[in-house]
């Protein structure tokens, strides 16, 4: 038997009914039972042809049979064949078994139930159970379908009796969505229309609605400008030309919404069928977060939500994916890193040569997804990004010289640093490390590009807010990190090297607490006749901070600059966890 584990505390979420468990048995590639342990949020992950994808498959079809009850099929206990869409015998009853005894499929899903559900369970089946529930869903290769409560023990044979109401109660309580790799145009407006009809069933309780068909239209409306309005905002993110979309429902005189179109203006308005994977991709799984808020339990299968998708959209993705866990179970499979918390990267397992396992490490997840780091940060797991090298040369070693467990990080090779090369650079750079598992610091510069900087990565929440610093000195408009340097430090070195005095003759010009550093000292050279261009600021910043690191003693004046002394600690609080 394989197994997912996840940590015991994630098996009980909120007061409200969960799908703790879901073995399966005899389906595709999986021929001996699989038991998955479920939490909030899932990740599969593995090599191509593993069983990631049947494991979602399999959950959709036992949650597909299992919410048929709805339609009116109560016959669980007893056989019966038809024809069911979502599973094939041909294709999922594995080949290897059609010889074999066993002739049947076989999904086993395991429950838990808070003290309201207990209640109305006692309620409405008029029986007694603890906080777990399992139903069993069988498929024989002849296409005959069972549903039936399991129990063991005491009481089990005359609950046995009630399995129709049972299954009955479970499916009412259940809402589940699963999303293939493969999403073409059909798909997504299935599932669009499955949206909308969940949107509109407020109405469908409203006296006026129901007494008055003919103004369906005007109720529908603000609903459904909602969900286009809701629907743009999202998908602007990823493609800012968009100017409108429009979900428009052609059948505006029926309670539910059969058939339904979505329209995108992004250049020109044109239908959802008509535009590429990746909109379409986009739009089915944008759509989830407009679902109607439900009471009972909802689940959604994502299986490979990066496909068709570029880096920076995918990014946007995960942050709505994650926010769709808030509200719903989630269970994701993917290739992508981006999709895995590291710092609950429990929640991951691996499927790999026939069998399912925990992760022990990132570094297996990175091995796993195909991440290839430099060597030298084969072993980071922290990341500081700063706007240039000068920056990583000054900081590593006054970080070292503060702190003895940042000096072994960095020795180990735990801690690495890199140069965005610009301020308006550090949010790529940023994502870029991110999407290595690492935990990534930014240290910005507080002048003008740094601030924008800073409110992009704040607004697009990119980064943890708590690992973002802006280096502010007191008493100063603007400031950059040279700002911080004890000047007598490198003071000699402009002299000798430039013929520059910022401690004597243009130490008036140089000392103007209003400008920044490269300002100050733009100044302070112009004063002196000399020319001071970007490059002269770029070669003279590397001197600097070359010089500076040789010195074995501090090197930063920290009370012009306390936000350095946070940086530390925030590190420091980082490597010990």
């Amino acid at each position: 038997m394989f197994c997912f584990f996840l940590p015991p505390q994630c098996m009980r979420l909120g007061n409200i009914m969960k799908l703790i468990e879901f073995e399966i048995a005899n389906y595709r590639n999986i021929t001996r039972p699989v038991k998955i342990s479920l939490g909030q949020y899932n990740v599969i992950i593995g090599k191509n042809n593993e069983g990631k994808s049947n494991i979602l498959r399999a959950l959709d079809c036992a949650m597909k049979i299992l919410l048929d009850e709805i339609e009116g099929e109560t016959q669980t206990t007893r056989a019966r064949t038809r024809h069911f869409s979502s599973y094939n015998p041909l294709i999922d009853f594995p080949v290897a078994k059609h010889y074999g005894r066993e002739k049947e499929t076989r999904f086993i899903l395991k429950f838990y139930f808070d003290d309201n559900d207990r209640n109305d369970f006692r309620k409405i089946v008029n029986s007694t159970i603890n906080n777990e529930l399992s139903i069993e869903v069988s498929i024989t290769i002849n296409g005959i379908i069972k549903k039936r409560y399991l129990k063991r023990g005491l009481g089990a044979s005359k609950l046995a009796e009630k399995s129709d109401r049972i299954v009955r109660f479970i499916s009412k309580r259940i809402r589940a969505q699963y999303i293939g790799a493969i999403r073409t145009a059909d798909q997504s407006l299935e599932i669009v229309g499955q949206m909308v009809d969940l949107a509109l069933i407020p109405l469908t309780k409203d006296p006026t609605y129901k007494e008055a068909i003919a103004k369906i239209r005007d109720l529908q409306t603000p609903i459904l400008k909602s969900l286009s309005e809701d629907l743009k905002s999202l998908l602007v993110k990823f493609i800012p030309t968009i100017r409108d979309v429009n979900v428009i429902s052609p059948f505006a005189n029926r309670i539910k919404n059969f058939g339904c179109r979505v329209e995108i203006d992004d250049g020109k308005m044109t239908r959802l069928e008509q535009k590429g994977d990746g909109i379409q991709s986009l739009v089915s799984i944008c759509l989830l977060r407009n679902k109607h808020q439900f009471s009972g339990m909802s689940l959604i299968a994502l299986e490979e939500p990066e496909a068709h998708l570029h880096q920076g959209a995918i990014h946007h993705l995960k942050d709505i994916v994650f926010d769709l866990s808030k509200e719903n179970q989630i269970i994701v499979s993917t290739h992508n890193p981006t999709f895995i918390d590291r710092a609950k990267f429990d929640n991951c397992v691996i499927v790999e040569d026939g069998s399912v396992r925990e992760t022990k490490s990132i570094n297996e997840i990175r091995e796993l997804l195909g991440i290839h780091l430099s060597d030298s940060l084969i072993a980071t797991e922290f990341i500081i990004v700063c706007e240039g090298e000068d920056d990583i040369i000054v900081l590593k070693r006054y970080l070292s010289l503060k702190s003895s467990k940042i000096h072994r990080a960095i020795q180990e090779a735990k801690l690495s640093f890199v140069p965005a090369h610009g301020a308006s650079k550090i949010h790529m750079t940023i994502r870029t490390y991110q999407s290595f598992l690492c935990t990534v610091f930014a240290i910005i510069d507080d002048d003008t590009e740094g601030s924008s900087s800073y409110k992009k990565l704040e607004s697009d929440q990119a980064i943890d807010i708590r690992n973002i610093f802006l280096l502010k000195c007191r008493g100063m408009h603007e400031s950059e990190f040279e700002d911080c340097f004890l000047q007598n430090a490198y003071a000699d070195l402009i002299k000798t090297e430039y013929g520059v005095d910022i401690l004597g003759s243009e130490s008036k010009i140089f000392r103007n607490c209003h400008k920044k550093w490269s300002d100050r000292i733009n100044d302070a050279f112009n004063a002196c006749g000399k020319n001071f261009s970007k490059q002269n600021e770029a070669e003279l910043k590397l001197k600097i901070a070359k010089h500076i690191s040789e010195e074995t003693t501090n090197i930063i004046c920290e009370d012009k600059c306390p936000v350095l002394s946070k940086i530390v600690l925030t590190v420091e609080q980082m490597l010990a966890n």
